[in-house]
Order: structure tokens, then sequence, then C-alpha cells
């Protein structure tokens, strides 16, 4: 497993970039999201585990008590997963939707009626799923001399990483 707060590609590599259970896990969910816009040159899609749902709700009684919490994972709210996506891409337009909606025990019972009844936008929705477009002020060019004067390059081994090492040992 990677570092989902160093992820290491250059900047707008992939079309879409997916993150379904990174930020949970992540000691700065933040850092972790602007990796992720970093590396995406159309949209991030950001899943994670909804604290209003009932499985969230057991988890945070469980932790008010004092007992061990089921999981090691972090539950974000709706809200907060916006803040955190503004705070990253401020003016992003934000679409997202849940799933599972009944609690586990009702999931045996009462199958069919969250499929007769569908909630996309069900805030107590047990996993949420948000999308989101990325708009730059800049966007950076993957190999321009080669594209621009229709070279064709001997080797295509270049190292994205480069110049972000450089930076990190001082070098100019």
């Amino acid at each position: 497993m990677g570092n989902a707060a160093d992820i290491p590609f250059s900047d707008n590599e992939f079309d879409v970039v997916t993150l379904t259970g990174g930020l949970q896990g992540s000691a700065n969910p933040q850092k972790a999201l602007a990796e992720a816009v970093r590396v995406s040159r159309n949209r991030v899609f950001v899943g994670f585990l909804n604290r209003y749902s009932s499985a969230g709700t057991e988890q945070a009684v469980r932790n008010f008590f004092g007992f061990p919490a089921a999981s090691n994972l972090r539950f974000f709210s709706i809200g907060e997963m916006q803040t955190l996506i503004h705070k990253t891409m401020s003016g992003a337009q934000i679409q997202w939707g849940s799933v599972m909606c009944l609690p586990g025990p009702a999931v045996a019972l009462l199958s069919s009626l969250e499929d007769l009844f569908p909630m996309r936008n069900n805030p107590l929705g047990a996993f949420v799923g948000m999308v989101f477009s990325v708009n730059y002020t800049y966007r950076t060019v993957q190999h321009p001399v080669l594209n621009s004067f229709k070279l064709k390059a001997r080797e295509r081994a270049a190292a994205p990483e480069a110049v972000r090492d450089m930076l990190r040992e001082g070098k100019p």
C-alpha cells in the first residue's frame, strides 16, 4: 500500500482518481485529498463511511462509553467531507449519493424495501460517494517538446517524481 498523502505520480496523470477508504485511515485526510486533486486531470471520486449511519452511530456510542472501537477507521459526516473538499478545491461543484440506508439487522428482513424506495441522497446512508470536477488555473503539459515537434523519443522513461525528490532534498 502506498502513502495517500504522497502519491508517486506526476500532475494531471489520471482522468479520474478514486479514493475509497483511503481517507478514513489517513493521518492527514486534507493532504491525501490534495494529492488526489493534484494527480487528477478531470474528476475525483471520494467514497467514505458515514458518521450518521447506523454503523457510524454504533462506533460513536462505543467510543463514548469507553468500549474499544470496532475498527480504527475514521467516519466522516457529509458536511465534514464537503468542507474538506471545499478547503482543497474552492468552488467545487459536489454531487453525492449514499447506499445501504437500513441498519444491518433490518436489511435481512426488508432487503427489497430499499430497492422499492431508493433514496439516492439519504444523509443516513452507510456509504457515501462524492464526485467533483477538478478545475485548474494552469495545467501541466505531459511531454510538451515531444508532442509539439512530433519527435520520437528513444526511451520514455521519465521520472515524474524526480523534481519533487530534488525539492525535498533542497536542491535547486
